[in-house]
């Protein structure tokens, strides 16, 4: 059985002298060979290349720095040498300094936009001190997820493309013209859309031949113009979820009863699952159940639309992994239309992270032309 060493004599180690320390490590010169509540205080140096022999708990808040001492020693971190349980915070904070990400997104534009400048798929790869910002393909891009080999999305005026792993184009299905869509799901081998000008899901085959339309109203007949401005869409089972700025088709008139409408797939039927958010954004299902962005607060809601973050900007475009939450923040043009809820609001564009676990978070900027933030894949 491995001897136990505490790396710091300090608060922290006094808190973890239940562990019985064989004895105690420390970096300051002062203090080698002096006793810490009777366990004698050695230099670090003792552990070199002896990871078969000791097993070391970190009691000093510099993590990343003893970390590396560690390594160099032949240590595997997390294994043979870990933190105290009362520095798991700061741990996170480091992995999540160190962690380098990759992810794939979609940019649209605004409606003032007369060139492709800013919308389109990019990837943004964090490499040194700045990422790295390539443009893969120029259009109003929307919806954007993973498929089987690659990558879907959809773009005005062009329909579903779709991306090899390679971010090469290797199909484009074409759809009918005037629907503008915006979220898109795989679905029983066809593709289910979310149309924001005609105020409708529709699916097509891969050939684009269209299989069925469910419209959320009648409203676009009688108005002549969409309503609903419907956009994401999450797909369970034969169910899809669709986030809007109105479920009843009134935020031209300054009603903003944003949500969610559950419609069966298999006949259209459709049931409101919430209605008091504002102009929601990013619908999805994990093991935690549904989640939504409540876009103009900047709040991200989960656990039966609880808030479990709020950001200081547009929130639009959402992914995660085990440690992570992964929110968009677009610019927010709206912000002197209706009270936001929070000062200041942000008119950045950006990719912020956030530690699930603890709360805290660091952010991607993006480029002052990409203003417009869809959807966002995390790669490998």
């Amino acid at each position: 059985m491995k001897k136990l060493v505490l790396f710091g004599s300090g608060n922290v180690a006094e808190k973890n002298l239940h562990l019985k320390p064989d004895f105690i490590v420390d970096n300051n010169l002062d203090l080698i060979g002096s006793k810490f509540h009777g366990i004698t205080i050695k230099s670090p140096d003792v552990l070199k290349s002896r990871s078969n022999i000791y097993q070391v708990v970190v009691c000093t808040t510099s993590v990343g720095e003893v970390k590396k001492q560690l390594t160099s020693y032949g240590f595997d971190w997390g294994r043979e040498a870990d933190v105290a349980k009362q520095l798991a915070e700061k741990t996170r904070i480091m992995d999540l300094e160190e962690r380098k990400f990759s992810f794939l997104i979609s940019s649209g534009l605004p409606s003032t936009a007369d060139s492709f400048s800013g919308g389109g798929i990019y990837s943004v790869v964090e490499e040194g001190d700045y990422p790295t910002i390539s443009k893969i393909y120029e259009g109003n891009t929307h919806g954007l997820i993973t498929v089987a080999g690659g990558y879907a999305f959809t773009c005005q005026g062009e329909g579903i493309i779709i991306l090899d792993e390679s971010f090469n184009i290797t199909k484009t299905i074409p759809i009918r013209k005037g629907l503008r869509p915006h979220g898109i799901r795989r679905y029983n081998n066809g593709w289910v859309l979310v149309s924001s000008l005609a105020d409708c899901i529709l699916a097509v085959d891969d050939s684009g031949n269209e299989i069925f339309e469910y419209r959320f109203s009648n409203k676009l007949d009688l108005f002549g113009s969409p309503q609903h401005h419907c956009n994401d869409i999450e797909i369970i089972g034969d169910f899809a979820y669709v986030s809007m700025f109105s479920v009843t088709g009134n935020w031209k008139r300054n009603v903003f009863d944003g949500g969610i409408i559950e419609v069966n797939l298999k006949d259209g039927e459709m049931t409101i699952i919430v209605n008091n958010l504002t102009m929601p954004h990013s619908v999805v299902y994990d093991d935690g159940g549904i989640k939504v962005l409540d876009s103009f607060k900047g709040a991200l809601l989960g656990s039966n639309f609880q808030e479990l973050a709020k950001l200081p900007g547009f929130v639009r475009g959402f992914s995660s992994d085990e440690n992570y939450y992964f929110l968009g923040e677009s610019k927010n043009r709206n912000f002197s239309r209706l009270e936001t809820g929070r000062t200041p609001v942000s008119i950045d564009t950006r990719i912020t992270i956030m530690n699930k676990e603890f709360g805290f978070s660091r952010s991607i900027q993006l480029p002052a032309r990409i203003s417009e933030l869809h959807s966002i894949l995390l790669l490998d």
